[in-house]
């Protein structure tokens, strides 16, 4: 049996969620997204994906950053 599986966003961290996007624009670039007149909401995404890029950098950059990652891999039962 065929089934669609479906991203559910709220699951995903801030870092996995930038992956995604990230992977959908490399997706689309395998494609004539002229021929398929989807050139602006690609640029659209790609300039929102860059934007939240910058800001999730930003907030990675922190100095409690690696503590922060520490607890949060603890309380999710990953280790790093």
């Amino acid at each position: 049996m065929n089934s669609i599986s479906t991203a559910v966003f709220g699951n995903y961290r801030n870092g996995e969620y930038l992956q995604f996007m990230k992977n959908v624009i490399a997706i689309y670039g395998n494609y004539d997204t002229n021929a398929l007149n989807l050139q602006a909401r690609l640029q659209s995404l790609t300039d929102a994906t860059k934007t939240l890029d910058n800001v999730f950098m930003a907030s990675t950059a922190h100095e409690l950053t690696p503590e922060l990652q520490a607890l949060d891999a603890h309380d999710t039962g990953l280790h790093q």
